[in-house]
């Protein structure tokens, strides 16, 4: 109980800026605050009203306070990944459903207990109705928005929001064990509990350190790219000679080693190159037949090759975020593509 009204004041506390692109992590940390004020509060009111802990009253207690965790959740995760999606036209409405749902529960409990196995059943069924609508609606608009960010950074950006897939995986686990849970004996709820207990916190420490860490994943989709004001733009059509001053400028931007930087803005890097983002694009379609993002990755894992040659004591891990592709199992699969072999195979050959 304490652990968990301690873990809702210090969620609460969580400095997060005031700047209007940091919004959605705000709301995000008001949400998980009162998830765990929730689970604190319904562990509180036994104390409070000395309630017997019968069995019909924690499978009553399990089932509202997990409805109301579900519903907070997916606010949470909604709120990072479409934070204009997190609106009153379906929050209210499933906030007034799963309200009906627990006065029913309880008016049965008070007042017709003969009459809870039904009730229990009809709250069941209401709860997993709401749960698959909470599925819905985070993974529509998570899909939305590694489209659009990797339309935007013309980067692989499922690896980025990792954090927040996990998350939502691993609350939606949880909330389907409530589903099991109820129909346990009372000692397996209190390992539930316990259990619970472990994943909100591990939840509050990847929230911290998400905040920490990741300013510029935040703000990539949701801020202005700004143009550089030192190279000269071609705002031209997709012409021989827009073209060949992107040629030129690639040619000083590979020279730099420019290509390992993550969550390159297609515009601003089309301006920083002296070209539209048009003629950007364009290039890469009608001279080079392929995509930045292709393109950029041969370069990448050609530099990771290079690495490994001079550096044969640098772990694959070390290789990877050098080239800038932070995700292990990313690097794995684009060597194989590239090279036809994995990095291990390709050390191997290495004399």
């Amino acid at each position: 109980m304490f652990s968990f009204l301690t873990s809702a004041g210090f969620m609460s506390m969580v400095k997060i800026p005031r700047r209007p692109e940091w919004r959605r992590m705000r709301v995000c940390r008001t949400c998980l605050a009162l998830v765990f004020l929730v689970v604190g509060l319904s562990c509180l009111k036994t104390v409070l009203f000395n309630l017997p802990s019968t069995h019909e009253i924690i499978q009553t207690s399990t089932l509202v306070s997990g409805s109301m965790q579900a519903l907070l959740f997916c606010c949470t995760g909604v709120a990072f990944v479409a934070p204009r999606e997190l609106s009153r036209r379906w929050v209210v409405p499933a906030l007034a459903v799963l309200t009906a749902n627990a006065m029913q529960l309880v008016m049965v409990v008070v007042m017709w207990r003969d009459r809870f196995v039904v009730s229990l059943a009809l709250a069941l069924v209401v709860y997993l109705a709401l749960f698959v609508f909470y599925q819905y609606k985070f993974y529509q608009n998570y899909r939305e928005l590694i489209k659009v960010t990797d339309d935007v950074t013309d980067e692989d950006s499922a690896y980025s929001y990792k954090w927040i897939k996990t998350f939502y995986v691993m609350v939606s686990l949880l909330g389907l064990s409530v589903c099991v849970v109820i129909f346990l004996p009372v000692q397996a709820y209190d390992v539930w509990m316990l259990c619970a207990a472990v994943a909100y916190v591990y939840v509050t420490l990847c929230f911290v350190n998400y905040c920490y860490r990741t300013a510029v994943v935040v703000n990539k989709v949701y801020g202005r790219a700004e143009k550089t004001e030192e190279t000269p733009l071609v705002v031209m059509g997709a012409s021989d000679e827009a073209f060949d001053v992107l040629e030129a400028n690639l040619a000083e931007w590979i020279e730099r080693k420019e290509f390992v930087k993550n969550d390159l803005v297609s515009e601003t890097l089309a301006a920083e190159l002296g070209v539209s983002l048009t003629v950007f694009r364009a290039y890469f379609k009608d001279r080079l037949g392929t995509e930045f993002r292709q393109w950029r990755m041969c370069l990448r894992i050609e530099y990771a090759c290079e690495i490994m040659r001079q550096h044969p004591d640098y772990t694959y891990s070390m290789v990877a975020e050098m080239v800038g592709i932070g995700d292990r199992s990313n690097f794995n699969k684009a060597f194989v593509k590239v090279k036809g072999m994995t990095p291990k195979e390709f050390a191997a050959t290495i004399d």
